[in-house]
């Protein structure tokens, strides 16, 4: 009898364990899958390019490549309402412009809070990553800005209106479609508004002399980016320009080019200095392509245009 007892609490207890077990696989698996998602760790990419292969991308509704040049913009509004704007003496409002890491290429999570609000063809809508306007379709830099700087009490409210296209050099955006789509967004920008505070260039990656696509173009940065800024101020888009450093891409660096970066800064007095993305090198600082940045690189970043931008304004 105790022998038939004792069997039987052993084969329970066996019981037990093995449920717990697929319990704790279970949750770990969910939680997992939810961290996937929600921050695109791996194996994100691959899901994403299997569910793109078997169900197709969504250029036809989200990403229009149509409107604005060959470049993939994200546009869709589905879902986000367009807010009525009331203005106060203290709003802030700044046009963004330059490649991938001015746009939707960094890692997707972060939620802004209250009076962060983005401009796209007119209209004005809450600030929700992916930024409508700008390429791609992860996480960026600027409703962490507008948190920074509504929480330094420097703005009421931060506008950004969001022009960026991934993978292009200073030459490639300074004339062409994605310079059109910038200075249209500007003036429609100052006619809502009434003024732009300033507009905010992050670009140099792809002018990185160690990527085969700009290697003959570090040498004449600065000469091509004056006429970048001769066009801009040519089509009325007057406003002070903070100008990032920034080179890194592929986990690598090119000094010669932020050498010329500071140069502009010095060289005219419409341009003033951006943060040195550059000085975020640090793994935990950037995506594994070793040029976009982590949640955590984001965070960095994000103080480092707000201390700059702080800096311009109080110059006003």
């Amino acid at each position: 009898m105790h022998w038939q007892i004792a069997s039987c609490t052993e084969a329970l207890l066996r019981q037990m364990r093995r449920f717990l077990f697929y319990v704790f696989l279970f949750a770990t698996g969910t939680i997992y899958g939810i961290s996937v998602i929600a921050f695109q760790v791996f194996p994100y990419d691959l899901m994403k390019r299997a569910k793109d292969f078997a169900f197709g991308t969504p250029t036809a509704e989200a990403i229009d490549p149509s409107l604005h040049g060959h470049i993939e913009r994200f546009i869709d509004t589905s879902g986000r309402s367009i807010r009525i704007f009331q203005p106060t003496s203290r709003d802030c409002i700044f046009a963004v412009y330059g490649q991938s890491n001015a746009a939707n290429s960094g890692q997707f999570g972060y939620a802004s809070g209250p009076g962060i609000f983005q401009f796209f063809e007119g209209d004005i809508y809450d600030y929700v990553d992916p930024a409508l306007g700008g390429t791609r379709t992860s996480g960026s830099v600027w409703g962490r800005v507008g948190d920074i700087l509504i929480d330094d009490g420097a703005c009421d409210q931060v506008v950004f209106a969001v022009t960026a296209a991934g993978d292009q050099t200073i030459s490639e955006l300074s004339t062409g479609s994605q310079f059109d789509f910038f200075t249209t967004t500007y003036s429609e920008l100052q006619n809502s508004f009434g003024h732009v505070d300033a507009i905010l260039i992050h670009q140099g990656e792809s002018n990185n002399a160690n990527r085969q696509k700009s290697s003959d173009q570090t040498a004449t940065y600065r000469e091509q980016f004056i006429d970048f800024l001769d066009n801009t101020r040519n089509a009325d888009a007057a406003a002070p320009m903070l100008l990032a450093r920034a080179s890194f891409c592929g986990h690598r660096a090119d000094e010669t080019l932020v050498e010329q970066q500071n140069a502009i800064i010095s060289l005219r007095k419409d341009v003033e200095a951006g943060p040195n993305s550059d000085l975020l090198f640090a793994p935990q600082y950037r995506l594994p392509d070793g040029c976009h940045f982590s949640a955590e690189g984001l965070d960095q970043l994000a103080q480092m245009w707000a201390n700059a931008i702080q800096l311009q304004l109080n110059r006003r």
